[in-house]
């Protein structure tokens, strides 16, 4: 799962070719617009916290419409910052048109 890479800190330039062009991400630390903030955002991570994965997740997609999906990721995630263990639930939602992601939200 591409994902999990991106969430572990070792993402690599191939894993933000499922994004659209104008893709938005967003989490309650940033905003990021185009492939290119996301890029920045996940590429910053590792700068941010010592550690970070996803350690369970269980994925759902349901059809919103044609050529168009949800794709929901309910997931553990694990950080360590500042030499501490922490352990949060999060959604990850994906809104995907055309087989690309145009909305990713981590919530």
């Amino acid at each position: 799962m591409a994902n999990h890479r991106r969430y572990g800190s070792c993402a690599t330039a191939r894993d933000f070719e499922m994004y659209a062009p104008n893709a938005t991400f967003e989490d309650p630390l940033m905003r990021a617009h185009g492939v290119k903030q996301i890029k920045s955002a996940f590429y910053t991570m590792p700068k941010v916290f010592g550690e970070s994965k996803i350690v369970e997740y269980t994925i759902k997609e349901n059809a919103t419409g044609p050529g168009k999906s949800q794709i929901l990721i309910d997931n553990k995630q694990h950080y360590k910052v500042f030499g501490k263990d922490v352990d949060l639930e999060s959604l990850i939602t994906l809104d995907v048109e055309d087989g690309k992601v145009v909305r990713h939200q981590d919530w």
